[in-house]
């Protein structure tokens, strides 16, 4: 697979961060899609499939109910196959 062809997602509550990852990421040839919003990861997962994600772990969202915790890392991890 060709770096263009390697899509990640990125989620973290800083903006700062998500541009400095797009810009260095994009820069070597590979797609990048960011948000500061779990929920709509999931939204954008669930669309472009990423072969990556990268969560700032400790970026929480109350109002989704979404845990980030290690458990539910390795669940996420597991269930991944479900985008296939």
């Amino acid at each position: 697979m060709s770096k263009s062809n390697f899509k990640i997602l990125a989620v973290d509550d800083e903006k700062d961060i998500l541009l400095l990852l797009k810009y260095n990421l994009e820069t070597v040839g590979y797609y990048v899609e960011t948000t500061t919003s779990p929920k709509l990861a999931i939204d954008i997962a669930e669309k472009i499939i990423p072969d990556l994600i990268l969560v700032d772990i400790s970026n929480q969202d109350p109002d989704h109910n979404l845990d980030y915790s290690e458990e539910n890392a390795y669940t996420l991890v597991e269930n991944s196959s479900e985008f296939d």
